[in-house]
This record gives structure tokens, C-alpha cells and sequence, in this order.
């Protein structure tokens, strides 16, 4: 799963304005350098977000926005004379910019919560936390960490609580503001229609 971002004729009428004024066979060379300026904008801001969006526990961090850079790129393959495609190819970026509901998969009927920082992107299945100990039922629970003692356990420690599915509000900044989008691109077209003008 991805989101695709275009940039087309149609985005604003200035572009469309400019993209008028190239002749037909460079028109595909201005949308391959439109998409690659829109793929630097994500990225800077993906990267600005990593720099900005500190764990609010102080747990270890998944630089989850420098993963989301990583993986923004132009899509030259689906580049024409009137479009050019930039790809995040994270489903997990996904429900940051729309939100959506997370359930368990792979025959799993729960999603574990992490309680403890050595818990944080931890899968309790990996085997990296040893000794945890299921409390609960069909329609919730908790995974701890104890010892075994004579008619159940002692000193238990939350690791992981289990819930069937968890809630994403999606994240107004997840993307840049169109209008940021919009100027720096603008700023390219033009550069890029005063080069070729100088070339005739």
C-alpha cells in the first residue's frame, strides 16, 4: 500500500500556464523535474518531523519519520508529459494522514501495547522478553513479566496490555501545507520554463 501524491497540469492554473509555454517534447522533462523537487520537499519535511517529534515517554525512538522519508520516491516509470507520481510506500503513513482503526493480523486476535520502555518495539512472540506471563481473557488482557509462586505469581511487572484493535486520529502534519507545496514547486516550473527559453 502506498499514497500518491500527483502532480499534474491541473494542480494550479499557474503551472498549467507554464507547462503551456514548453514545447511538447520537453513537457515529460518538466514533469521529471517537478517530481523530483516535490519528492525533496516530503523528505525535508519527513526529516524535519523526525527532528521535531520526540518520543513522548523518553522510550527508544523508531525514527518512524525518517523511515517515511526513506521511502518517498519520484516514480519515473509513471512519469508523462502531464503527471509526475511521488510514492510513500508506508502503509503506516497511511493511517497518519487519515487515520484509521489497527487490528491484528496473522491469526492474531490481539495487538500488544508496550507499558515499559524495553517493551518498545518489542514483539512479545520474538522471544526477546522471556518469561512472560498471559493474565486475562477473550476480550483483553495484559502480558507481565514474574515469578512463578506457589498459588500464582509474584512482583509482576507490566510489559504489554492487549487490546482487539487500536484507533489512529490522523496527524494534521503529516503531510507539508499545500500551499508550502504549491510556492516551491511554482519556483521550479519557472526556473525550469526561463532555462528552456534561453535554449530557443
Amino acid at each position: 500500500m502506498s499514497l500518491t501524491f500527483k502532480v499534474t497540469d491541473t494542480a494550479t492554473a499557474q503551472l498549467d500556464q507554464i507547462r503551456a509555454q514548453i514545447a511538447p517534447g520537453r513537457r515529460r522533462g518538466l514533469m521529471l523535474v517537478l517530481g523530483r523537487q516535490a519528492q525533496t520537499i516530503f523528505r525535508s519535511h519527513f526529516r524535519s518531523r523526525e527532528a521535531d517529534s520526540p518520543n513522548k515517554k523518553s522510550w527508544p525512538r523508531q525514527h518512524f519519520w525518517s523511515g517515511v522519508a526513506k521511502l518517498t520516491s519520484l516514480d519515473a516509470s509513471q512519469t508523462t508529459d502531464s503527471r509526475a507520481v511521488v510514492a510513500i510506500s508506508s502503509p503506516a503513513f497511511a493511517a497518519k494522514v487519515h487515520g484509521a482503526t489497527i487490528l491484528p493480523t496473522g491469526g492474531r486476535r490481539m495487538l500488544a501495547i508496550p507499558m515499559r520502555a524495553e517493551a518498545y518495539g518489542v514483539r512479545p512472540s520474538s522471544g526477546v522478553i522471556p518469561g512472560l506471563v498471559l493474565l486475562g481473557g477473550k476480550s483483553g488482557g495484559a502480558l507481565y513479566l514474574g515469578k512463578r509462586a506457589e498459588g500464582g505469581f509474584k512482583n509482576l511487572i507490566l510489559y504489554f496490555r492487549l487490546v482487539p484493535r487500536v484507533t489512529v486520529r490522523a496527524d494534521s502534519r503529516a503531510l507539508p501545507s499545500v500551499a508550502h507545496v504549491e510556492s516551491e514547486l511554482m519556483k521550479t516550473a519557472s526556473s525550469f520554463l526561463e532555462r528552456t527559453m534561453r535554449r530557443t
